[in-house]
């Protein structure tokens, strides 16, 4: 019974390893593209603002015109 426990706990410590060494490698990739997405997301939200505010001075514009003419 004692073998059979501390081969089971053995089994479990050696997974947990591999699991841990496989994360320790990957995580820089996972965070490296994370960066990235999040790059592009900021960029396109940063775009899109540019462009509502473009269009609501653009309206501002209009309506100035249609008062002031």
């Amino acid at each position: 019974m004692l073998l059979a426990t501390t081969v089971v706990l053995g089994l479990i410590t050696v997974t947990t390893m591999q699991i841990s060494g496989f994360f320790m490698k990957n995580v820089p990739h996972f965070t490296h593209k994370l960066h990235e997405i999040l790059d592009k997301l900021q960029t396109t939200a940063e775009e899109t603002f540019n462009i509502d505010r473009a269009r609501q001075v653009k309206e501002i514009n209009i309506q100035t015109k249609k008062t002031a003419g």
